[in-house]
């Protein structure tokens, strides 16, 4: 990091801290217990606290193989590995907020984050914890789809990747920095929603699970997508939109995200 960005990060995550410290602690409940394994293909017993699956997705692990060094892409795995350890059976409380920094913490060394290939400052640079964004990116489109009021998000700031292997729009994403970035979004539900999380056959899963059935039913889809130059770069933009379907009522469509940025590929 140059010094005029480490100067920012730093005080932005002094002004996070003392943030934190005025709020209520707000813990969330952590506890797999009474929750079904992630992706259970059996019929989820009665007696299960949250019986009902609200949402679920999956992304490949590797969807770029030339474009990073192996090691990097393997360490992406061990970092996510680690991180689900603090994220899995995540239970968010009816107004409580998720905030991703504050459940995941620090990616040290010491926590054993190993180095992989992140963005910092306009460059992708191999560092400690990298590779997080996965479930960052999964966190928020689950939050998207289960009507959760998503109150911090950030996008990326380049496209890194071209779309081989992408099964979300363009723009869909969701960029973590600790402290300094962070995704939260709060539980506008009367009732918990539970998170779990898991690696299998090179995908990362996740799975929400609730109480009650969704009352509704989400569809996030782009409009208005291109590629354009401008001087001298290639760009790319989109509009995101969310359609919420509810039994007796009129469908409510919503602009979640205008997306512009510039792309790192050729084409």
């Amino acid at each position: 990091m140059n010094a005029i960005f480490r100067a920012k990060v730093c005080w932005h995550r002094f002004e996070r801290f003392w943030s934190w410290a005025l709020e209520d602690l707000n813990d969330l409940m952590r506890a797999v217990e009474g929750l079904p394994p992630v992706l259970a293909k059996s019929r989820l017993p009665r007696a299960s606290r949250y019986p009902y699956l609200l949402f679920s997705h999956s992304s490949r692990l590797i969807r770029n193989p030339d474009r990073a060094a192996e090691e990097f892409q393997h360490n992406k795995i061990h970092n996510l590995r680690t991180a689900i350890s603090a994220l899995d059976g995540v239970i968010v409380g009816p107004g409580q907020v998720f905030s991703f920094c504050r459940i995941v913490g620090r990616t040290t060394r010491e926590k054993g984050y190993l180095p992989a290939l992140t963005l910092v400052n306009d460059r992708v640079l191999p560092e400690t914890g990298g590779g997080l964004c996965q479930i960052s990116n999964m966190l928020y489109w689950m939050a998207l789809h289960l009507g959760l009021d998503v109150i911090e998000r950030h996008r990326h700031s380049y496209d890194l990747f071209p779309d081989s292997g992408r099964t979300l729009p363009f723009g869909c994403g969701a960029t973590v920095f600790y402290n300094y970035v962070d995704l939260r979004f709060r539980n506008t539900l009367p009732f918990p929603v539970a998170f779990r999380f898991g690696i299998s056959d090179g995908l990362l899963r996740g799975e929400a699970f609730g109480t009650r059935k969704l009352p509704f039913a989400i569809k996030v889809f782009e409009t208005d997508h291109a590629f354009y130059e401008e001087d001298g770069l290639r760009r790319r933009r989109n509009r995101i939109w969310k359609r919420v379907a509810a039994a007796g009522c009129r469908d409510m469509v919503e602009m979640v995200a205008e997306n512009d940025c510039q792309v790192l590929y050729q084409a």
